[in-house]
């Protein structure tokens, strides 16, 4: 089983890594946090939208992986990933 602190750093790094999109990165960079955030459907929102991916196609699209099991904290982690990467400069693509 994965503790908390494990399952956010893993969210992070993989919002640094897996947000390849520079629009995508910007929008997930700009996720404002608040009490009770459903990170998921904010990154849904910055994502994708138009709201054209199912959610098995938008599991693919950022994860790379349809099946994945995402809790809010992990989420919570990709979405702070993403931001300091963006933040940083992360190159156009």
């Amino acid at each position: 089983m994965t503790s908390n602190a494990e399952n956010e750093k893993r969210g992070e790094l993989a919002g640094r890594a897996d947000t390849t999109e520079h629009d995508d990165l910007r929008r997930v960079a700009a996720i404002e946090f608040q009490p009770g955030l459903d990170c998921y459907k904010a990154l849904c929102d910055a994502v994708d939208p138009d709201d054209e991916f199912s959610e098995m196609e938008f599991k693919r699209y950022l994860f790379g992986d349809e099946s994945a099991v995402l809790t809010n904290e992990y989420l919570a982690a990709f979405i702070e990933g993403a931001r300091q990467f963006f933040l940083e400069g992360a190159p156009k693509t």
